[in-house]
């Protein structure tokens, strides 16, 4: 695997320099705009499969529309898939901030998974939430989606996707027979894709991704409004019930929820509460991320939090994980054996709530650093890969990026390293 081969540390200001380091490490370049979408002379055997049958999905549709991106005023209607993980939906959010800045009155419905869903259907913007299974093997949950397409007739359908383009592609013909089909171009099977997507757009060289998908809704759509330049942005919803458990929680505990409402882009589903105490502050520490070179182990997190609290008596720490990671977190926890450390558990949406109102958030790269970007809250964030640095760092927030000098570990990361990263944020 790449590697820079040490230990670096990045930071908001950074972006040019991590694209550059990326774009190098990787041998990442702009592809032909000329040739991209030219199917090759010769083929693989899978991608001969491909061509064939995107060609027969694409059979069953109307014609291609006349002029893309379409004008906004026909339309009304917009399908947005996004099944897949928490984090990846947050990235997400850009489209529909730029949709309803955009289009006065529109109606947006998401295909979502069973891990996302409760985000979803706490978010304003979205109409309807239909949940598939996340697997990418055919489910009888994608049958949803074609029942769907009978009863709506959606205008766009975008495809929020980068991997399984076959499923995407499935999806999208049982949505709708006329809709403009957007999608991420995949930049090798550009014109495979094409057969039935309309719209790609691309995602340039070790560019972020929530860049990316702040330029979907125009690469497709053309504004009925002018969209000012920053509201194509992550905003998720926060649940004021939630967060009200979450306050009585950490009130019991001696601690205060220290929300950001000058800075946060959250959508609160009640006001707020505001919470004027003298208790003490709170940071949080999460282990868990979905790839095994992500997952933050004991011999490494026990002496940060331990060194922490040295430096740090005043502040307490939460330590959270995946439901599955619940015995590790307890382990943890027992072993720095300190009162003010202490086991968090709870639902997507308290999880939510329990960042929102901390001083800072300690995790590997995975959804809970795109929650505290959302919630204006600064991170501390390990990564195993440049890469993920480029395309997955914490958006719009002060942050320290630990980039592990072993690819297929962040638990290599020296303790004093990230201590000394997450002092400078305090």
């Amino acid at each position: 695997m790449e590697t820079l081969g040490e230990v670096r540390v990045f930071r908001q200001d950074d972006t040019e320099l991590i694209q550059r380091l990326a774009s190098d490490l990787y041998a990442l370049s702009d592809p032909d705009e000329s040739t991209i979408f030219e199917l090759p002379p010769q083929m693989r055997f899978k991608d001969r499969f491909r061509l064939w049958f995107f060609r027969r999905l694409a059979s069953n549709r109307h014609r291609r529309p006349s002029q893309i991106p379409v004008d906004g005023k026909t339309v009304r209607r917009v399908l947005l898939f996004r099944y897949d993980a928490l984090g990846d939906y947050i990235t997400t959010t850009s489209i529909l901030e730029w949709i309803h800045a955009a289009i006065p009155g529109v109606t947006i419905d998401v295909v979502g998974s069973y891990r996302n869903r409760a985000l979803l259907e706490s978010d304003p913007r979205i109409r309807r939430v239909i949940s598939i299974h996340p697997s990418h093997r055919f489910r009888p949950s994608w049958f949803r989606v074609k029942r769907l397409g009978k009863v709506e007739d959606y205008d766009v359908v975008i495809a929020a996707v980068f991997t399984q383009m076959t499923k995407a592609a499935i999806l999208t013909s049982f949505a709708s027979k006329r809709a403009l089909n957007v999608t991420i171009r995949h930049n090798e099977r550009a014109g495979i894709y094409g057969q039935i997507f309309h719209s790609q757009v691309p995602h340039r060289p070790a560019e972020h991704w929530v860049e990316t998908m702040g330029r979907v809704g125009s690469c497709a759509i053309s504004p009925v409004n002018t969209v000012p330049r920053d509201v194509a942005r992550p905003r998720i919803p926060i649940n004021t019930s939630a967060v009200l458990r979450v306050v009585e929680w950490l009130q019991l505990r001696g601690m205060r929820w220290s929300f950001r409402p000058d800075v946060a882009r959250v959508i609160p589903s009640a006001p707020l509460p505001v919470v004027h105490s003298d208790a003490r502050s709170y940071i949080v520490v999460n282990i868990s991320a979905y790839s095994p070179n992500r997952q933050w182990k004991g011999q490494t997190c026990v002496p940060v939090i331990s060194e922490l609290r040295k430096r740090c008596p005043d502040l307490d720490i939460l330590v959270s994980g995946a439901p599955t990671e619940e015995r590790e977190v307890r382990a943890i926890v027992a072993q720095v054996n300190d009162a003010h450390v202490h086991v968090w558990t709870g639902s997507i949406t308290e999880m939510v709530a329990v960042i929102a109102g901390a001083h800072m958030l300690i995790s590997p790269d995975t959804a809970t650093i795109h929650v505290a970007a959302a919630s204006g809250v600064p991170c501390t964030v390990l990564f195993a890969e440049l890469i993920k640095v480029a395309e997955w760092c914490p958006y719009g927030v002060e942050f320290r990026g630990i980039l592990s000098a072993d690819p297929t570990t962040v638990n290599s990361i020296p303790v004093n390293i990230i201590v000394d990263a997450a002092m400078e944020l305090m």
